[in-house]
């Protein structure tokens, strides 16, 4: 009971932080919006290399969702890895 329930709760965790990695990913777009700034980047303004710092920003934003994604991934296979029966 308690092992299933171990599970049950690794499952939700793991499903939770794929659900947050899509929501950061998502609320990020604002970076990539040509029409508009985002609020973080207007408290920045005036910025000596603009378009230098808003390239690097957005590498960054790039960088951060893949990690994000990736090590939840990377979790989730370690897990299934150790659950598997050794012979």
């Amino acid at each position: 009971m308690a092992r299933k329930l171990g599970r049950l709760l690794g499952s939700v965790w793991m499903l939770g932080l794929g659900v947050g990695a899509l929501i950061i990913a998502w609320a990020s777009r604002v970076y990539f919006a040509s029409d508009e700034l985002a609020p973080f980047v207007i408290e920045k303004l005036p910025l000596p290399h603009e378009d230098l710092w808003l390239a690097a920003l957005r590498v960054h934003v790039v960088a951060a969702s893949f990690a994000i994604a990736a090590s939840t991934a990377s979790a989730s296979i370690g897990r299934t890895i150790e659950r598997r029966p050794r012979p």
